[in-house]
């Protein structure tokens, strides 16, 4: 997936830091993630678009 990272259906609680700094598209689908936090997404500047369904 260009621009775009898949982490979905990992058993992840949180967001890996391994996601580059340039990632558009994060799916994170049917993992859980407990709380999201101001500085969650911090770091991932370019991120548009995130998918957060189960």
């Amino acid at each position: 997936m260009p621009n775009g990272y898949d982490c979905s259906d990992m058993d992840l609680q949180v967001i890996p830091d391994q996601i580059p700094n340039s990632v558009q598209i994060l799916k994170f689908s049917f993992n859980y993630l407990p709380a999201l936090y101001n500085l969650t997404f911090q770091r991932l500047k370019s991120l548009n678009y995130l998918v957060l369904t189960r």
